[in-house]
């Protein structure tokens, strides 16, 4: 069976007198309240001031924790067990944090408010009574109207509250939590740091716990710094804090000042938790340093695949662009040649070979043409072929522009080969029938 605390519980109507003449009994859960039997009930006799028996019904009144355990009757000298008892808390929970207002509307019946700590759920005391002032004897307790209000609670506070009627009836239960404040600070090394009080005016004391390690010193106790603590203390954080009347200022942080700091009341009340985090501080001028490296690295970077491209895409560039037809081999005849391959001479014709009806030779000739210089070269009337060689037949001459070295229409050349004149076809006629004649605008000087 299950009950909730506060309420009642009513035995069945077998176990009421006259009817049920025997003893009722209690025994507590072994390891809560001893194992010892206890006596509620003989004949018809109550033995527990809790005990309410009539002629209709027994009932225990004002359940608790104690009474949570096994009920039985006895039949002659024998104990018989009819059933066994859970009490449950059955209470609403609130969560405050240190230094926070608890407040609470009660009703007009309730008188007076019993207080129990979380470990001693079944030993009460009267925190606050209605019309017994002498009682109250906790300032923060105030009663407005049915406003009921706790102020500044602390852990010692935690535990639950029951509101009770003038006829010990319990009308309320409330079960309150009050926790530490917490809070986490993020600091760069070389800054400063505040740490903020709780809102009393209790002297703190406050414990440093280093970050990866459990070693517990105390940096103040009761509103005063302990430097003596410090001697043999790797770091100077002792020295570097600065005490106000609302908190503390560390100053020139350091990674040794990382760790939780706990402060504490006068009570030993935890109030708050302060973890503090202290990174390394990059300068500005790191950031800029970076900056431009990252920039003159994807510069030279971009800069290299151009360069890459570019060579890949010149070998297809230097396909597309056709080559340009080779210069014709240049022969010279005569006394006087020219000292130099490069000149601004024009290129010597290169003649085909002639027709098929003409012998052909095992090379074919080529000329190479320099009025102004030649002194075999005489200007004649139109003849209308080359001669080859003896025996050779006749070659067609090249065709040339107009223009060539003289202002004649077409001027003729006489070629002398072995000490006999060859007559030559107008030169630089366009009219020429042969179809083997070379033709070619590289003969255009002018």
């Amino acid at each position: 069976m299950e009950v909730c605390y506060g309420e009642s519980l009513r035995f069945s109507f077998d176990y009421t007198p006259p009817v049920f003449s025997g003893k009722l009994a209690f025994t507590p859960n072994s390891g809560t309240h001893g194992t010892s039997r206890k006596l509620l009930m003989d004949n018809g006799e109550p033995k527990d001031p809790r005990m309410r028996v009539t002629y209709t019904s027994v009932t225990l009144l004002d359940l608790t924790h104690r009474d949570e355990g096994t009920y039985s009757v006895s039949f002659g000298d024998s104990y018989h067990d009819i059933f066994s008892l859970v009490v449950l808390d059955c209470s609403v929970t609130l969560w405050k944090h240190y230094g926070e207002t608890f407040h609470y509307y009660i009703q007009s019946r309730i008188e007076y408010v019993e207080f129990s700590p979380p470990n001693f759920r079944d030993e009460t005391t009267i925190l606050w009574n209605r019309t017994n002032h002498e009682v109250n004897r906790d300032s923060r307790l105030t009663l407005r109207g049915n406003n009921w209000k706790f102020t500044s609670v602390t852990e010692l506070d935690s535990g639950h509250y029951n509101f009770r009627s003038r006829d010990n009836i319990l009308r309320h239960r409330l079960h309150l939590t009050v926790s530490e404040n917490t809070a986490t600070y993020r600091v760069g090394t070389s800054e400063e740091l505040f740490i903020a009080f709780p809102e009393s005016l209790s002297p703190w004391t406050i414990v440093f716990v280093e970050e990866h390690s459990m070693d517990r010193t105390v940096l103040m106790r009761e509103g005063v710094l302990l430097r003596e603590d410090f001697d043999s203390y790797e770091s100077d954080l002792i020295d570097r804090i600065q005490l106000l009347s609302d908190g503390m200022i560390i100053t020139n942080t350091q990674s040794t000042d990382a760790g939780v700091y706990k402060i504490m009341d006068e009570k030993k009340n935890l109030a708050s938790v302060v973890t503090v985090v202290v990174y390394v501080h990059t300068p500005t001028y790191v950031y800029i340093v970076g900056g431009s490296g990252i920039i003159f690295v994807v510069a030279i970077c971009c800069c290299c695949f151009k360069k890459c491209c570019c060579k890949k895409s010149s070998p297809k560039h230097n396909a597309a662009v056709p080559q340009s037809a080779e210069t014709p081999a240049v022969y010279y005849h005569g006394p006087r040649q020219p000292s130099s391959s490069r000149s601004a001479e024009p290129p010597a014709a290169n003649f085909s070979d002639p027709p098929s009806n003409q012998p052909s030779t095992a090379e074919p000739m080529s000329f190479s043409f320099k009025p102004p210089a030649y002194a075999d070269i005489h200007v004649n009337p139109p003849i209308p072929e080359v001669a080859g060689p003896a025996g050779q037949g006749a070659f067609p001459p090249p065709s040339v522009g107009a223009g060539f070295l003289s202002s004649d229409p077409e001027p003729r050349f006489e070629l002398k080969l072995r000490g006999q004149a060859m007559p030559s076809a107008p030169l630089f006629s366009l009219d020429s029938n042969d179809s083997d004649v070379y033709t070619s605008d590289k003969l255009n000087f002018l």
